[in-house]
C-alpha cells in the first residue's frame, strides 16, 4: 500500500528546507550571514577607515572566506569560515559588537589591541569557543564580571594589560581551566589576589596596579617581577613593609580637615600681610636700590633729627671721652675739639626743640 497524499504534504516542507540549507549562504541562529556580521561589526566602530575593505559587493552574501571573495582586511579564514580577527593598532574606537562576533561559530582568536575602545569590558564571555583574546592598550574600564572566566572553557591566552580596569580580580579566575597566559598589568585593580590561579597558568602579570595584601602561596610560582609596583602588595611579608592599605577612619578624616583649615588660614594671613605692605620691599639705608650707582659720585648728606637735651648729652659725652683719653701734650687739640663740641651745643640749644643737626661729609664732627 503506497503513501497517502497526507504523507506527501508532510515531506514537501522538509524537502524545501533541505534544499535551502544547501544553496543559501551560511547563517547564524540569528539569521545573520558572516558577511552581514562583519558589516554590523564595522558599524559599531568609530574611525573605521582602516577596514574600508569590509563592504558588500555584487555577489551579495558571499562569505568573506569563500573562493573568489575580495580581501577583507584583518579577517582570518580557516576551512572556508571566519576563524580570527586581527585588528590591532588600527586606531579603531567606539564599541565592539559582541552580537556580531557571536555570528562566527568558528571564531577562535580576536585581537583588538592598541586601539581606542572605551567603556566596560565587552561580554566576550559569550564567545565560549574563543582560545585567545588580545585587548591590550585600550581604554576599557570598570570591573571584570564574576561570570567572565567560568564560561571561557577553551580560552588559553588573555591579554587585558594597559587599560583602566578596576575593582578586585574575581575569584572565578581559577575556573578558566585551560588558561595559560594572563596579563593584567598597568590597570587599576585593587584588593587582594584571589586564593588560587587557574591550574594550567604559566605566565601571570599584575604589576603596576593598586593591589594589597600578601601574595597567596599558590601564586608564588610566578616570577616576582609580575607583582611589582603594587604599593601594599607583599610577595613575601617582611618587617616594616605594610601589606595592607591604611583604613581612613572618621577621626583621621576630621584631623585632616583641621590641618587643611589651618594651612588655609596661614595662607590667608600671608596674603593679607603682603597686600598691606603694598607688595614692595622696603628701601634700605634711605635710598632706592635703582639709583645705587648715583652714590658713587657724591655721598649723601646725612641728617639726624634729635632733641636739644639728647644732643647736649652726646656732645658732653664725646668731649669727656676725647679729652680724658688725650695726652698732656695734646691740650691744643683738646681745646679745638671742645670748641667744636660747644658749637654743636649752641646749635642744639638755639631755642627750637628738635632742630636738625647737619653733619658734614665727614659723617661726624670733623676735627680742625
Amino acid at each position: 500500500m503506497g503513501p497517502s497524499p497526507h504523507h506527501h504534504h508532510l515531506l514537501l516542507p522538509l524537502l524545501v528546507a533541505g534544499i535551502a540549507a544547501v544553496t543559501l549562504p551560511a547563517s547564524t541562529a540569528q539569521g545573520m550571514s558572516e558577511t552581514e556580521a562583519l558589516i554590523h561589526l564595522k558599524k559599531s566602530f568609530s574611525n573605521s577607515s582602516s577596514v574600508s575593505s569590509w563592504l558588500l559587493t555584487d555577489n551579495g552574501g558571499r562569505s568573506p572566506c569563500a573562493p573568489g571573495s575580495h580581501e577583507w582586511h584583518g579577517v582570518v579564514c580557516a576551512r572556508g569560515k571566519v576563524a580570527g580577527l586581527r585588528l590591532s593598532g588600527l586606531q579603531l574606537g567606539g564599541t565592539i559588537d559582541v552580537d556580531a562576533l557571536s555570528s562566527f561559530p568558528d571564531l577562535r582568536s580576536v585581537s583588538f589591541a592598541g586601539n581606542n575602545f572605551t567603556g566596560p569590558l565587552p561580554s566576550f564571555h559569550r564567545l565560549t569557543a574563543l582560545k585567545s583574546m588580545f585587548l591590550s592598550d585600550n581604554k576599557f574600564h570598570g570591573d571584570i564580571p564574576d561570570e567572565f572566566f567560568p564560561n571561557l572553557n577553551h580560552l588559553k591566552k588573555l591579554w587585558l594589560d594597559g587599560n583602566e580596569l578596576s575593582g578586585p580580580i574575581p575569584a572565578s579566575l581559577a575556573k578558566a581551566e585551560q588558561l595559560i597566559e594572563l596579563h593584567l598589568e598597568r590597570n587599576k585593580f585593587s584588593g587582594e589576589l584571589p586564593p588560587a590561579p587557574p591550574p594550567a597558568l604559566k605566565a601571570f602579570d599584575v604589576s603596576d596596579n593598586d593591589l594589597d595584601g600578601v601574595v597567596p602561596e599558590a601564586f608564588r610560582r610566578f616570577d616576582v617581577s609580575g607583582f611589582r609596583r603594587n604599593q601594599y602588595l607583599c610577595y613575601v611579608p617582611t618587617p616594616g613593609q605594610p601589606c595592607k592599605r591604611p583604613e581612613i577612619t572618621p577621626e583621621s578624616t576630621s584631623w585632616l580637615g583641621v590641618v587643611l583649615a589651618m594651612l588655609l588660614a596661614l595662607v590667608i594671613v600671608v596674603v593679607v600681610v603682603f597686600s598691606a605692605s603694598g607688595g614692595q620691599p622696603a628701601h634700605v639705608h634711605g635710598y632706592d636700590h635703582a639709583h645705587k650707582g648715583d652714590t658713587e659720585e657724591a655721598p649723601p648728606v646725612n641728617m639726624v633729627k634729635q632733641g636739644s637735651s639728647t644732643a647736649q648729652k652726646r656732645s658732653m659725652s664725646w668731649l669727656g671721652r676725647r679729652t680724658g683719653g688725650s695726652s698732656a701734650g695734646g691740650t691744643g687739640g683738646g681745646h679745638r675739639r671742645a670748641s667744636s663740641a660747644a658749637k654743636v651745643d649752641d646749635l642744639s640749644t638755639g631755642g627750637v626743640t628738635g632742630d636738625l643737626v647737619i653733619v658734614n661729609d665727614c659723617k661726624g664732627v670733623c676735627l680742625a
